[in-house]
């Protein structure tokens, strides 16, 4: 992907990936220049991760996209931060209970809190004006 195609795919994805962040900010109650931030403090870099996982899982955004959004990172560490909550997330016992339940209901509040935001979105006409005229423009059909 050209510097083009990946500053376009971030313009037409950064609505979600915005309240991908702040659902997560509001959250964790961490600050969004935090979470876009270098800080490698657990609290932080746990609340990126989730960024991350979301931002991958709800969107049709690219993995170097994904970083360059959230505090300039490397596709690769988006890879890391989605394999490591999806071990963390469906991790389960021979008797089928799971090893982190707590990031199970983690996982189901913050997609539900993501879902009602992007339901709001797609209700906003000039939001939905934007991306489309975004996409149509550079040939990109986004979700």
């Amino acid at each position: 992907m050209n510097a083009d195609e990946l500053r376009v795919q971030c313009a037409v994805a950064h609505p979600k990936v915005d309240i991908i962040i702040r659902e997560i900010s509001e959250y964790f109650e961490i600050p969004i220049y935090q979470i876009k931030s270098r800080n490698r403090h657990n609290e932080v870099v746990r609340a990126r991760q989730w960024v991350h996982y979301f931002s991958r899982k709800m969107t049709n955004v690219s993995l170097e996209a994904i970083g360059k959004l959230t505090s300039k990172r490397d596709h690769s560490t988006v890879i890391y931060s989605v394999q490591k909550l999806d071990k963390m997330i469906n991790f389960t016992r021979r008797d089928g209970s799971h090893v982190h339940p707590e990031m199970v209901q983690l996982n189901h509040v913050l997609r539900s809190r993501i879902e009602y935001q992007f339901n709001l979105l797609r209700r906003d006409p000039y939001m939905e004006d934007f991306a489309r005229h975004i996409g149509n423009a550079y040939n990109i059909h986004n979700n």
